[in-house]
C-alpha cells in the first residue's frame, strides 16, 4: 500500500498555513509583526507553522496499489462564472467498498489557485448531483479568457484508503 501526501502537490495548502501563521492574515500579522513583540517572537513564529502544516497541510492518505481507474465526465453547461455551484459529475467504474467520493477541482492554467472540492457519501449512484459540493468548493473563475479545469474524483473506503481515482478536464467558458 502506498502513501499519498497532500502537501507537496498542493502549494495552496502551504499558502493557507502561512497566512494562518501571520504571513498574510491581518489579525496575526498584527501580533507577529508588532514592533514590541518582534523582539520576543523572533524566529519562534516558525515553530507554530510546523504543527499547522502537520495538521492541515500534510495529511496523508493510503492508496491501494491496485486502485481502479474511474471514468469521470462533466459539463460546464449552465454553470455561471465564479459560482459556488458545482456541475453534475458522472463517475463510472466505482469499486465495491466505496464509502464516499472525494472531489477536487484544479485550474490547470493557474495551478496555484485552490478551487477546493468536497466529499459526497456514496450510495450506489454513478452521478454526483449538481450543487453537491458545498463548503470548500469554488467554481471556475478565470480572470480572462478560457481556462482548463480538471475534476479529480477519488473513491475512498471505510478506512479512508483511496481505492479508485479518475480525472476529467473541460475548458471554461
Amino acid at each position: 500500500m502506498g502513501v499519498w501526501a497532500v502537501c507537496p502537490p498542493r502549494p495552496s495548502s502551504l499558502s493557507r498555513v502561512l497566512k494562518a501563521a501571520g504571513h498574510g492574515w491581518p489579525p496575526l500579522q498584527v501580533i507577529f509583526n508588532h514592533p514590541e513583540r518582534k523582539l520576543y517572537m523572533g524566529n519562534y513564529r516558525w515553530l507554530m507553522i510546523f504543527p499547522l502544516l502537520f495538521v492541515f497541510g500534510c495529511a496523508t492518505t493510503q492508496v491501494v496499489p491496485d486502485a481502479v481507474e474511474l471514468d469521470v465526465k462533466f459539463s460546464w453547461k449552465g454553470i455561471k462564472r465564479c459560482s459556488g455551484y458545482s456541475p453534475e459529475i458522472k463517475v463510472s467504474g466505482i469499486p465495491k467498498g466505496t464509502k464516499y467520493l472525494r472531489v477536487e477541482l484544479k485550474d490547470l492554467d493557474v495551478p496555484s489557485w485552490d478551487h477546493g472540492g468536497g466529499k459526497v457519501a456514496y450510495k450506489g449512484s454513478s452521478i454526483i448531483p449538481a450543487g453537491s459540493l458545498k463548503s470548500g468548493y469554488n467554481g471556475p473563475c478565470p480572470p480572462s479568457g478560457s481556462h482548463r479545469y480538471q475534476f479529480t474524483v477519488y473513491a475512498v473506503d471505510e478506512k479512508d484508503t483511496i481505492i479508485g481515482v479518475g480525472k476529467a478536464t473541460e475548458k471554461f467558458p
